[in-house]
Parts: C-alpha cells; structure tokens; sequence
C-alpha cells in the first residue's frame, strides 16, 4: 500500500513538472501600414523681354520686362530687388543719381531740379498696381555707394502665385536721361578743330541692372522673409 501511494505521488510530481513545462499562445496579429508622401514640385520660369541696346544715347528708352511664371505644384510668393552700376570706358565706376541742389545748377543732369535725385538711368516702373515695395529693407543700410546702388526695398507682388500663373511685369523699361553730358577733349589745328570723347564719363560707358528674384512658398511667405506685407489671393 505503502509502494502504491508513493507511485501516485511520483506521478503527480511528473504531472506537475509537465505543466511547468507548456507555453500558452494567444491570439495576436502584427499590421504594418505603409503611407506615401510624395512632395510638391516647386520650380519657376522667368521670361525677360529685353534687347541689350549697343548705341544707347540720352533720351532713348529701352523696353524691359520680367515676368514668373509657377511652372509647378506649389503656391508661391515672389519678390524682386535690384541693383545698378555705372562703368566708364575707362573702367572706373560712375555714379547712378546726382543729389541736386539749388546750387547745382553747373550739373547738367540736375538741370530743371531743383532738389532731390537725379538718375542717370531711369527705371520706368509698371503702373499696375500689382506690386508693393517694402522700403524698410536698405532704408538704414549705407554700405552702397552712389556707384554701386541697391534697390532701398524689396518689390513683392501683391498675389499668391498659383500653378500655371504668371505675374505682370515690375517695370517696362529704361530710359537714359536726356540731360546726361559727356566728357571731351579738343584740339585745334590749321583751323580744324577735333574733339575726342576722354571715355571718363557717360558717353561710351556700360550701365549694369540686375534683377534678383526671389520666391518662397506661400504659406511661409511672412515667416521666412520676415515682413508684415500682405500678399493675397487673387480671387
């Protein structure tokens, strides 16, 4: 008797053991979602009509326009900023504007002005009302010489630039002032008289304007360039 339990006994133990021994699984399931985000397309083209002119004289105008087109996915905003340099024929900077005053009168340029600025190259700006300048940007910067002048503000156009958009133009043209005077020489000899341009001013120089264009796109327009001007939508 004494043998039987202790058979029983062993094979309880053994029982135990065997379920020490088990592993339980339960229900599970493993998903994986896989999302695809694809980016917009940002990109611009720019169309500038302009024919560089080699026998510019004072009174002429030149035709020039600039337009953007969104040639992507993205709205955008769009600004513009330029700069203008006089070079002589003998390669020293020229100013841009003469400061006019009463007693400037010996100044050609500053004939019939009184007071203020007067450019040597005019920039005729469009007359749209499609752009705002935001003056603030160069208002207290005096790093630019009067030979080497910057634009006082950056020139934002006043609508989000939608796909397939195009903006108007900033200006549409230049003109080269009328009252602008040269620089010459003469000698006379057996009652001829020669003059030679001394290639030290206007007549015979380059004049150098360069646009720079800037977009960004147009739900970050205000944080990215920093500026309270309001550019809306166009409908």
């Amino acid at each position: 008797m004494k043998n039987k339990k202790s058979l029983i006994a062993i094979i309880i133990l053994l029982v135990v053991v065997g379920v020490v021994g088990v592993t339980f699984a339960y229900f599970n399931s493993v998903t994986t979602f896989e999302n695809l985000f694809k980016s917009g397309k940002f990109q611009i083209k720019v169309d500038e009509e302009f024919v560089s002119p080699d026998n510019w004289v004072p009174g002429n105008t030149t035709d020039k326009t600039i337009k953007v087109t969104n040639t992507g996915t993205v709205d955008m905003a769009v600004r513009v900023w330029y700069e203008e340099k006089w070079t002589s024929a003998t390669g020293d900077n020229l100013n841009v504007y003469e400061t006019c005053s009463d007693d400037s009168s010996d100044i050609a340029i500053c004939n019939g002005l009184s007071s203020g600025k007067a450019r040597y190259a005019i920039i005729n700006f469009s007359e749209d009302g499609n752009w705002i300048k935001d003056s603030k940007f160069f208002e207290d910067d005096t790093s630019h010489s009067d030979t080497n002048l910057v634009s006082s503000g950056y020139y934002y156009y006043k609508y989000k630039l939608a796909p397939n958009e195009v903006s108007t133009s900033l200006i549409n043209s230049v003109t080269y002032n009328k009252n602008v005077a040269n620089d010459y020489q003469c000698s006379t000899e057996n009652n001829t008289t020669i003059c030679n341009s001394t290639g030290n001013k206007y007549d015979g120089a380059s004049y150098n304007l360069t646009f720079h264009i800037e977009t960004v796109q147009f739900d970050a327009y205000k944080e990215y360039w920093e500026t309270d001007v309001s550019i809306t939508d166009k409908n």
